[in-house]
């Protein structure tokens, strides 16, 4: 059915004299395709149409799932696009020894696909918006990590090392975790599959040149083109596609540091949209095609940016002295949609190590220390805002003096936890 989908789309676009550069389908082009890349189309893509099930109504889930160890061990969380409304969907605790992450939502937004740990051994696993209703899809021997889920929700795409291999290959599954087929079955490292937004093609990184670069596979013949071509040290990874197909951004380290850039959907008008020395990675489209968020270090700790693509603007998100990590936007989100303020704020130690007490006096008792340059968590303040309550790298919590701190976010959003 999928085969004679794609053969009526590209029949149709060929009659309306549309080009569509897709992958070439045999082996021999394939290889010409190495040496001189494919030409860019400003044509969106066909979308396939081989999902008739009726989409579930948006669920109350904020649009932004990320992940970040803010509670001692990585587990999903949610928020609007101006970083407002966090809510936390995966429920593992540091005593469990789980962790999960990689999120990315199926088309329909009713379910998440996403990577976890539990019994030593990572596999695909989805979630529901709501956080309920969690079913391992690929539980076997072997890591099982970056879900991506094709355009009409019928297969997810992820890498995996399994069967003994040495290195990971891109496999693909039935959306309910049956059928699973490996796609790309090379002796050296495939990783990060993405789909493209016709569902003909995905790209993903590979290391089969001796060397990261990004990759582009046609799904039905599965002959693969190279369209990034550095030297190590230089990686390449984490290739997400524009939502009218016409771009790829993606992360790399080639000019010294971790960048964002953005291609062509044949490799060329390769530019860099995070010209600094932070590193900036694991890039995200917003389904509006206006914005990217984006994983850096430019404040001191990882936390998740927003980037608008026409002005060149960006927003910090987050505000947690944990890692945050793996943005993934929910198709249809509403830009304009908030929830309840983010409630914390950054700080780091400006000085010698600084005593946190049990209340806002300095003669209160001292429960713990914060050393220099260590970055706090602000989850409340004082009426005066003079003192702040704070919860250290190691977890544990109380009040500091404002004075002896810089202060990253808005104080002012901070409850008054005075007793």
């Amino acid at each position: 059915m999928k085969r004679q989908m794609v053969g009526f789309w590209v029949l149709a676009a060929l009659v309306a004299g549309c080009v569509i550069t897709q992958q070439p389908q045999t082996e021999s082009d394939a290889a010409d395709a190495n040496t001189a890349l494919a030409t860019a189309t400003d044509i969106p893509l066909p979308m396939l149409a081989t999902n008739t099930r009726m989409p579930a109504l948006a669920p109350e889930t904020p649009p932004i799932v990320f992940e970040s160890n803010r509670n001692g061990v990585y587990n999903l969380y949610a928020m609007y696009p101006d970083g407002s409304g966090v809510e936390q969907i995966t429920q593992s605790d540091a005593e469990s020894g789980e962790s999960n992450g990689s999120p990315a939502w199926s088309p329909d937004g009713t379910r998440i696909a996403f990577s976890s740990r539990r019994s030593n051994d990572w596999d695909i696993h989805t979630i529901t918006a709501d956080g309920t209703f969690l079913t391992n899809l690929t539980a076997a021997d072997g890591e099982d990590d970056k879900a991506g889920w094709s355009p009409d929700g019928a297969w997810i795409a992820f890498n995996s090392r399994r069967d003994g291999a040495r290195w990971h290959d891109i496999w693909r599954m039935n959306e309910d975790g049956s059928s699973p087929v490996n796609l790309t079955d090379h002796p050296d490292d495939d990783r990060e599959p993405s789909w493209s937004p016709s569902g003909m093609e995905i790209a993903f990184r590979s290391f089969r040149d001796g060397n990261y670069d990004i990759y582009i596979m046609d799904v039905e013949s599965r002959a693969a083109r190279q369209i990034t071509r550095t030297d190590p040290p230089a990686w390449n990874g984490r290739p997400v596609w524009s939502p009218d197909g016409g771009m790829i951004a993606f992360e790399s380290n080639r000019d010294g540091d971790w960048n964002v850039y953005v291609m062509d959907n044949n490799g060329g008008s390769l530019r860099s949209l995070t010209p600094n020395p932070a590193d900036d990675q694991e890039p995200g489209w917003s389904p509006d095609g206006r914005f990217l968020t984006f994983t850096s270090n430019r404040d001191g700790n990882d936390e998740i940016y927003l980037l608008e693509l026409e002005t060149g603007s960006v927003r910090r998100l987050t505000y947690d002295c944990a890692g945050d990590y793996n943005a993934a936007w929910r198709a249809g989100a509403n830009m304009s949609a908030s929830g309840e303020p983010q409630r914390a704020a950054v700080a780091y130690v400006i000085s010698d190590a600084q005593n946190l007490r049990q209340a806002p006096d300095i003669n209160a008792e001292i429960i713990s220390a914060a050393q220099a340059s260590e970055c706090l968590t602000l989850t409340g303040r004082s009426a005066d805002s003079v003192w702040l309550w704070a919860r250290t790298t190691a977890g544990s919590s109380g009040w500091v003096l404002r004075d002896n701190l810089t202060i990253q976010g808005d104080l002012a959003a901070l409850p008054t936890l005075d007793e």
